[in-house]
């Protein structure tokens, strides 16, 4: 039995460390989030699911303070982004797991995401509590779940200055974030140790020229 025990806890330690942390940080109105989600991320995570570890983080190139005990935010592109950062910040916080995360994200991502009927949808679509989403977005919870995205997203070493920014294994690397843009799929490939699914059996990195990413 002890055998049995220190090699199930082998096994379970070894697909732990095979699992990739893949950190998004993003904001609700950025085209470049956008597209990244419904591009990059969307279409390829249901075959990498299993190896990666998702943190998907809305805030993006927001600043806020705290004034007397109430959070105020400013973002990029106006109140409207604040709102539906507040609306994605309240839903993940349901901790639904990371398939159920990314297809909402991408449903809401799609459309309007500061119009609360449109987050409505995509939460009815995906079997998230619209009720608890309302509440949290209108209340204490909500300014508290996106401060704290806020503080994290500040931390980062080096300041973000791209959205949206994706890091590995909570390490920045820009040859990594701007490949990913490209070929999120076959950057999380590269980061795989073992087995690897099927999707990696033909991908290989974007190229990079001269320290600048080809894109085109």
């Amino acid at each position: 039995m002890l055998l049995k025990a220190i090699i199930a806890v082998v096994l379970v330690t070894g697909t732990l460390s095979d699992t990739v942390k893949v950190s998004i940080y993003y904001e609700a109105l950025c085209g470049d989030s956008i597209r990244f989600i419904a591009q990059q991320l969307h279409p390829n995570f249901p075959k990498l699911a299993d190896y990666i570890d998702l943190d998907l983080v809305p805030y993006g190139k927001a600043v806020h303070s705290n004034i007397h005990g109430t959070y105020y935010f400013s973002c990029q592109h106006g109140p409207a982004e604040c709102k539906g950062n507040v609306y994605q910040s309240c839903a993940l916080s349901q901790n639904q797991g990371d398939r159920k995360n990314v297809e909402f994200v991408n449903c809401i991502m799609r459309r309007n995401p500061d119009h609360f009927v449109n987050v409505e949808k995509c939460a009815r679509k995906h079997e998230f509590n619209i009720g608890k989403i309302r509440n949290c977005s209108r209340g204490v919870e909500g300014s508290e779940l996106l401060a704290q995205n806020g503080e994290k997203t500040l931390q980062l070493e080096p300041v973000l200055s791209f959205v949206p920014t994706i890091i590995y294994n909570d390490v920045y690397s820009n040859q990594d974030h701007m490949q990913s843009l490209k070929d999120f799929a076959a950057v999380v490939c590269s980061k795989i140790e073992g087995d690897k699914p099927e999707i990696c059996a033909n991908k290989r990195l974007p190229r990079t020229s001269w320290g600048f990413f080809e894109i085109f």
